[in-house]
């Protein structure tokens, strides 16, 4: 189509961007599995922006996995450190 090869490289780049890799310990493993499985219970604020988890559906989520009461807190201690890690990625502005 006639455009510079600068340009196609741009738009590949765009198109394919690297894959980040996580490296996540065993240990951690269930926790991050969980923060997964709530990606659906963002609560947005009025102008697009990420505010936070919906506390409500962290706890349902909890009951309907079947976590056990003894280890909820624990577990939610470690989504809402993925919470907060999570937030200024997902609220960063693309240029």
């Amino acid at each position: 189509m006639g455009a510079p090869p600068e340009v196609i490289e741009e738009a590949q780049r765009k198109a394919n961007p690297e894959e980040e890799v996580c490296w996540v310990y065993e240990e951690n493993w269930n926790s991050v599995l969980f923060f997964f499985a709530l990606e659906t219970q963002w609560n947005i604020g009025g102008m697009g922006g990420y505010i936070g988890l919906n506390y409500t559906a962290v706890e349902s989520a909890m009951r309907l996995n079947e976590i056990s009461r003894q280890d909820r807190k624990a577990l939610f201690a470690d989504v809402r450190i993925m919470e907060l890690a999570a937030l200024p990625a997902l609220n960063k502005k693309e240029k």
